[in-house]
C-alpha cells in the first residue's frame, strides 16, 4: 500500500476515533444529571452509561449521540484494522478485527434494541379551539 493511501487510512481512522470520543463525551454530559448520585463525577461512572442510557427518562438526543459514538467507534477499529493489514502486521490486523466484530455486534445489537428509543415522541395535536 503507499504511503499516501496510509496516512489517508490513519487520518480517517484518527477523525472517527476522534468524534468517537466527541459523541460519547457529550452524550455523558446529558446523561450525567439522571445518573444515581455516586456515578454522577465518578470516572468510573463512564462505564455505567450503557446501563442507564437507554431508559426512559434520559433525552433521545442523548441515546442518538450514544449510538453515534459506537458508530464512529466502530468505524475507526475498521479504519486500523485496514491499516494493520495493509503493513504486513497479521497479527496486529487479526486483533483489530476481532475488537471491530465485537464493537459492530455490540453497536448492532444496541440498535436492534432501542431503535424505537431514538426518535422523539409526537407531541399531541393541538386542540381546536
Amino acid at each position: 500500500m503507499s504511503q499516501s493511501v496510509t496516512l489517508v487510512t490513519l487520518a480517517a481512522a484518527g477523525l472517527e476515533l476522534g468524534l468517537c470520543g466527541y459523541y460519547w463525551q457529550a452524550a455523558f454530559a446529558d446523561v450525567r444529571p439522571w445518573l444515581p448520585y455516586p456515578l454522577q463525577e465518578q470516572a468510573t461512572a463512564r462505564l455505567a452509561l450503557d446501563r442507564y442510557i437507554f431508559r426512559s427518562v434520559i433525552p433521545h438526543g442523548a441515546r442518538r449521540r450514544y449510538l453515534l459514538a459506537h458508530i464512529f467507534g466502530t468505524l475507526g477499529l475498521a479504519s486500523l484494522t485496514l491499516l494493520a493489514l495493509a503493513n504486513g502486521s497479521a497479527a496486529g490486523a487479526l486483533a483489530f478485527a476481532a475488537v471491530t466484530v465485537l464493537a459492530l455486534g455490540q453497536t448492532v445489537a444496541n440498535w436492534r434494541k432501542n431503535h424505537h428509543l431514538l426518535q422523539p415522541k409526537p407531541s399531541p395535536p393541538a386542540s381546536a379551539p
